[in-house]
């Protein structure tokens, strides 16, 4: 610390130091003198200096150091001057400062005015706006991915209970196969993947990242986990690449982040703060101080939030804490999800322009339909969607009447899945699960279905091709409404491919 002093104090210094050593432990005086002083100073300064440089917390940890050798009273009383008049003028400089800060709210708005909105970004469709970028994205899959007919696959065989960890290794050792038809195999299991196991894969990794210690974050409004191990391993970046494959191969991208997040990945910025992307009782307690009636009520909110502010770099002292600092507070708490794993997120949208895929998704008539491959606010599917998927194909003769009945008995089965109706021992059945049952996939690929589900009907029994995308009934034209809503619930909930949750 440089000690402001005139010249001919300097030479006064100079004249009764006679050794380096005589210097450095006046030094060392003046350092114990100060932190000494500084326990008599008033909570007001303290939070003041601490506010302004941290200086508090500083001082308070720095060690004692031996007591030097006694200095003459001429030097103690320069130094002691000295350092008293420097200490004085900090200290009131910064206070001075502090308060500016507080009551000018000049300031404050100023600095509003950098911050973006803090809004609702709107609804996110879930098939619609993708439908827009599904014949761009088959075309440039066409660009880039060999036909199968090559002969060369990238061959990915996993665990149905480690979908994710075994993805990650084997994409960490395909970097010359990223170009090839991807085909997957279940370990264990028969089966030829001729899309139908590979919808089923990217659904499973799905539901398995969303769970993991990659991600932090309430379901819907993810973001990534900060994780130096993975990090160095370049796992990110894997998983970036992942999601090229996904978007491009049969998957859904990625729909678990918040509103904040998905706009970095897409935009590379932050365009809309959205409060619901924070935990729903953090949000609250932000919605209350914004609204409270004084500086004092905001004040006592503020105080149950102090430290979980501080670790996302919000420093402002509770003494100072005023309603005009709700919006920074807000903002600081949404864009930490951004600011805590930012390494983590560049590293992901590097591996996620795996043949060009992200500056695909970045141009400017592409970026609204690509916000529903990564947010998590994407809309489930309706029941009129499904049904949109479905192609029945009915027999001539008296045979079409019974199977016509069957019909109606599952359409009746999928309109109860909007309800309680489809509930089996807690488990409550959705169309996204029907889909699952259907094709592999619990949400539309990012391409789409390569054609409609056609719909047939047997004598024998009810099964599935999620591969062929065909659906085959039990004629049952006397099955009961609600004999049919019991009959397939139970039918998709003891499936291979159902996943609880």
């Amino acid at each position: 610390m440089n000690i402001p002093t005139c010249t001919n104090t300097v030479s006064r210094l100079r004249r009764t130091a006679s050794s380096n050593r005589t210097l450095e432990q006046a030094y060392n005086a003046s350092t114990q003198r100060r932190i000494s002083d500084r326990t008599t100073e008033t909570h007001q300064d303290q939070v003041a200096i601490g506010y302004r440089t941290c200086e508090a917390q500083t001082m308070r940890t720095l060690p004692r150091t031996q007591a030097p050798a006694p200095l003459s009273t001429g030097y103690q009383e320069t130094l002691s001057s000295a350092l008293s008049s420097h200490r004085t003028a900090s200290s009131q400089d910064i206070m001075d400062r502090t308060r500016e800060l507080q009551d000018d709210d000049t300031n404050t708005n100023s600095f509003d005015d950098l911050l973006p909105e803090i809004e609702q970004f709107g609804d996110v469709g879930q098939n619609q706006p993708a439908d827009a970028l599904k014949d761009l994205l088959i075309q440039h899959r066409d660009l880039t991915i060999n036909k199968i007919s090559s002969g060369d696959l990238l061959q990915m065989e996993v665990r149905r209970g480690n979908v994710l960890s075994d993805a990650i290794t084997i994409i960490r050792f395909s970097e010359h196969d990223l170009h090839n038809h991807l085909c997957i195999k279940f370990i264990g299991e028969d089966g030829v993947d001729i899309g139908g196991l590979r919808r089923e894969f990217w659904s499973l990794f799905l539901h398995n990242i969303s769970s993991s210690c990659y991600v932090t974050g309430k379901p819907g409004r993810q973001t990534f986990q900060q994780n130096f191990v993975e990090k160095k391993k370049k796992t990110f970046f894997h998983l970036g690449q992942l999601i090229a494959l996904s978007i491009l191969q049969d998957g859904p991208g990625l729909p678990i982040f918040s509103d904040i997040v998905t706009d970095y990945i897409i935009n590379g910025e932050t365009v809309v703060l959205n409060l619901d992307d924070l935990p729903d009782g953090l949000r609250d307690t932000l919605d209350k101080m914004q609204d409270s009636a004084s500086d004092s009520e905001a004040r006592d909110m503020y105080s149950s939030v102090l430290d979980i502010a501080a670790d996302v770099g919000f420093i402002v002292p509770l003494t100072s804490f005023t309603r005009c600092h709700v919006k920074q507070l807000k903002a600081a708490f949404i864009e930490s999800q951004i600011s805590s794993c930012k390494d983590e997120l560049n590293q992901f949208i590097e591996g996620l322009d795996t043949h060009r895929v992200l500056s695909l998704l970045r141009q400017t008539e592409n970026m609204a339909s690509a916000r529903c491959l990564f947010s998590g606010r994407a809309k489930p599917l309706t029941v009129s969607q499904l049904r949109g998927l479905l192609r029945f194909s009915f027999k001539d003769g008296n045979a079409k009447v019974a199977e016509e009945a069957t019909a109606q008995g599952f359409l009746t089965f999928l309109q109860a899945t909007k309800g309680t109706a489809t509930i089996i021992n807690g488990i409550n059945l959705q169309p996204k699960d029907v889909l699952m049952w259907l094709t592999g996939s619990t949400i539309v690929p990012a391409i789409g279905f390569h054609k409609p589900i056609d719909v047939y009907f047997s004598p024998k029994k009810t099964f599935v091709n999620t591969c062929a995308l065909a659906l085959t009934l039990k004629t049952q034209p006397g099955l009961s409404p609600a004999d049919a809503v019991s009959y397939y619930t139970e039918l998709i909930i003891n499936s291979q491919t159902f996943t609880k949750g």
